[in-house]
């Protein structure tokens, strides 16, 4: 509390108020992804870990697909969602990255 009071003086802003909530929940869609095997997010596995409605969880997942951050697969009978080539790009950016610093 201290710590927020001495921050308010300076003009400064607390963190949490910089959060923008639209992004955070993007990027809480964005970690449906993670498992084992980066196995392929279903609209239904996204609401599940997400705890997101269909309806966003569908729109989300078409953004990220849209943006090139996702591809869109046929999973028996439902529509399925594996990383796409821009996460690609960046994984293989940031592996680079790290072997150039070692």
């Amino acid at each position: 509390m201290n710590e927020q009071i001495e921050n308010s003086r300076a003009g400064e802003r607390d963190e949490e108020s910089y959060i923008i909530e639209a992004f955070a929940k993007g990027l809480k869609i964005f970690e449906c992804f993670e498992g084992r095997n980066f196995e392929p997010v279903t609209i239904k596995r996204a609401m599940q870990r997400s705890g997101y409605p269909r309806s966003y969880c569908r729109d989300a997942l078409i953004t990220l697909k849209k943006l090139g951050w996702a591809k869109e697969i046929i999973l028996g009978r439902e529509r399925a969602f594996i990383l796409g080539h821009k996460f690609e790009n960046l994984a293989r950016s940031y592996s680079a990255s790290l072997l150039s610093d070692g």
